[in-house]
């Protein structure tokens, strides 16, 4: 398979295949207003009508079809839809193709009718929704990378950034070149960015928290890195928290030092 972001392999019964070119276009299009998943990892419960079946998750930032009260059927598995949104979402028949499944989800979820307002108490709000959760280079592990961390966050407000590192410090927001500055002229430019920008160096990016009494502060999904200056290299191999100036890379040099560029989505 072949996604806006990359390409590679799915066992076939995953797959459900579209009649023809209109359909396909249309399972793409996006609802107008989504049910979007804030929370870091949203599994529905078990069916009452399908036990066995393994229930349904999905991570931060998908957008599901959110169905008006006008469009809905009058149950929906073997129950009315009392205090719970109902939404669509992609199935496969035993013929193959696609059909659209409606699913349930209580109001008390952590989800959002329509995307979040953008605001930075909301983008610093999502970001620690992840913190601790283990690194998964590629998305493994059913979680995330650095880059695709920033991915899930922003997809709550409606952006839709690019997959890799590389690409995202590549994109056409207001930024700032790092690369020639001192330190003290990095944390001046940090000291007036806004809480949730991208700031990246050569492989990584990580997402600009804000600073207390001259201390900078980030949050990053990483495999390796050196906690403390001076320090051996360790498996971080998780999000977390860091201050720029003393977390490490582990050719010795903080993170601060190393940053080339920083972005604010606005």
């Amino acid at each position: 398979i072949r996604t806006y972001y990359g390409s590679g392999w799915i066992l076939s019964d995953h797959i459900a295949r579209c009649r023809n070119l209109q359909e396909w276009l249309d399972a793409q299009s996006q609802p107008e207003v989504p049910l979007v998943v804030t929370a870091g990892w949203l599994t529905l419960q078990t069916e009452r009508t399908a036990p066995q079946k393994e229930p349904a998750s999905y991570s931060m930032g998908t957008c599901l079809r959110l169905i008006p009260a006008v469009q809905a059927p009058k149950t929906v598995d073997d129950r009315f839809y009392f205090d719970n949104y109902l939404v669509q979402v992609p199935s496969r028949n035993p013929e193959g193709y696609l059909t659209w499944e409606y699913k349930l989800i209580p109001v008390s979820e952590d989800v959002h009718p329509g995307w979040l307002p953008y605001t930075s108490r909301n983008v610093l709000r999502q970001i620690f929704k992840l913190q601790g959760t283990v690194y998964g280079w590629g998305d493994t592990y059913r979680s995330h990378d650095c880059s695709s961390y920033a991915m899930a966050v922003y997809r709550c407000f409606g952006f839709r950034l690019a997959r890799n590192s590389s690409d995202q410090i590549k994109m056409p927001f207001p930024s700032a070149n790092l690369q020639q500055m001192s330190s003290r002229e990095k944390t001046a430019a940090l000291s007036h960015a806004l809480p949730g920008s991208i700031l990246g160096f050569r492989g990584h990016i990580v997402l600009y928290l804000g600073h207390e009494k001259d201390r900078y502060y980030g949050i990053s999904a990483a495999g390796r890195c050196i906690p403390c200056r001076g320090e051996q290299p360790v498996s971080a191999g998780t999000a977390f928290l860091c201050e720029l100036e003393t977390t490490c890379r582990r050719n010795g040099c903080s993170w601060l030092s190393e940053f080339q560029t920083l972005l604010e989505l606005k």
